[in-house]
């Protein structure tokens, strides 16, 4: 499943919620690198903001697993609320 979109920025958003990709394959992809995961969307929420919000408990691991800079990406607040809390 590689370099299935071009534009990077905006690919987790695109296959987060379409069901032709499992939970494994966005695992890869992240595991792969092909998201940047310190894009937001259009809310301003983050590839972690959305995995911990819909409790993608594995998916959001693998996402702080990749080491990138978690404090930038869990400190984006929506209602008051971060990431991880």
């Amino acid at each position: 499943m590689s370099k299935i979109l071009n534009n990077t920025k905006e690919k987790f958003f695109e296959i987060f919620n379409n069901p032709r990709y499992s939970k494994e394959d966005i695992i890869k992809m992240i595991e792969d690198d092909e998201f940047d995961l310190t894009a937001k969307n259009d809310k301003g929420m983050t590839a972690l903001y959305i995995s911990c919000m819909f409790r993608e408990n594995e998916i959001a691991e693998a996402i702080i697993k990749k080491n990138i800079d978690v404090i930038n990406i869990t400190t984006t607040e929506i209602d008051g609320k971060t990431a991880l809390y």
